[in-house]
C-alpha cells in the first residue's frame, strides 16, 4: 500500500488565514440609512399594509334573541301552570270539604234510620207486625257522594211515611219511649196543641214531630238540634 500524505494542520491554519483577509471583498458592503427616505411621521402610507380584525357576525346576537324569545315563553306556560294548579288545589279543597260534609250527613241518616226502625214499630190494622223495611243502600258513603246520600234519605223517607201509614190504620199504635225532652219542646207541644195529635220524638241529634192532618194522613216534621 501507497503511504497517506500526512494532514498538516500548518498547511489548514494558512488556508483559512487567506480566506478571512479575502472575505471583505466578497461580502456586499452594508448598506447605509441615508440611502434611504423613510416618511416616518406620514402613517398614511402604512395604513393599506395593516389589515383589520374581521368584524363579528350578527348570529350571536340572533341566538341570543331566539334564547330570550324561548325564555319568555317558558315563563309564561310556567305561570299560568302555576295558576292552573293554584285552581285545582281549590278544587281539591272544596271537593274534600264537601265530602266531609256529605259523609257526615250519611252518618246522621244512617243513624236517624236506626233509630226510627228501633222506635217506630209498624203495624197491621189487626195488630201484627209489618215485615221490618228493606235497609238502606248499603255503600252510600265514600264513592257515590251525592246519590248515596239521596237514595239513603228517600230510603228513610219511604220508611217514615210506611211507618205513618200503618200507624194511621192502627187503633191503639205503639208509643215507643221517649228520652228526656229538651226545654224547649214542651212550649213547641204547647204551641202546637194537643187535640191535633202531635207527637213529639226526642233524638240526640235532634226532634222529630208527627202531625195527624185532617185528611187522615201524618206529617213528619225533623228539627235538628
Amino acid at each position: 500500500p501507497q503511504d497517506e500524505p500526512e494532514f498538516d494542520f500548518q498547511e489548514l491554519r494558512d488556508a483559512v488565514d487567506d480566506f478571512m483577509s479575502e472575505a471583505p471583498a466578497l461580502v456586499a458592503p452594508p448598506l447605509d440609512c441615508a440611502g434611504f427616505d423613510f416618511c416616518l411621521g406620514e402613517e398614511a402610507a402604512f395604513g393599506s399594509c395593516t389589515t383589520s380584525p374581521p368584524r363579528a357576525a350578527p348570529c350571536w346576537r340572533d341566538a341570543a334573541e331566539r334564547q330570550r324569545r324561548t325564555l319568555g315563553d317558558a315563563l309564561e306556560e310556567s305561570s299560568q301552570l302555576q295558576e292552573a294548579l293554584a285552581r285545582r288545589q281549590e278544587e281539591v279543597a272544596a271537593l274534600r270539604e264537601s265530602n266531609a260534609q256529605l259523609q257526615a250527613l250519611a252518618s246522621q241518616a244512617r243513624e236517624l234510620a236506626a233509630v226510627l226502625d228501633n222506635l217506630i214499630v209498624p203495624q197491621c190494622p189487626d195488630g201484627a207486625a209489618l215485615p221490618a223495611p228493606a235497609p238502606p243502600p248499603a255503600g252510600s258513603c265514600g264513592g257515590a257522594e251525592a246519590a248515596g246520600v239521596g237514595g239513603m234519605l228517600r230510603a228513610v223517607s219511604a220508611q217514615c211515611r210506611a211507618a205513618l201509614r200503618s200507624l194511621a190504620g192502627s187503633p191503639a199504635p205503639k208509643r215507643p219511649r221517649t228520652a228526656p225532652r229538651s226545654p224547649g219542646s214542651d212550649s213547641l207541644r204547647a204551641a202546637l196543641g194537643e187535640r191535633g195529635g202531635i207527637r213529639t220524638l226526642s233524638f240526640p241529634q235532634g226532634n222529630a214531630f208527627v202531625l195527624r192532618t185532617a185528611a187522615g194522613g201524618y206529617r213528619f216534621r225533623w228539627v235538628p238540634r
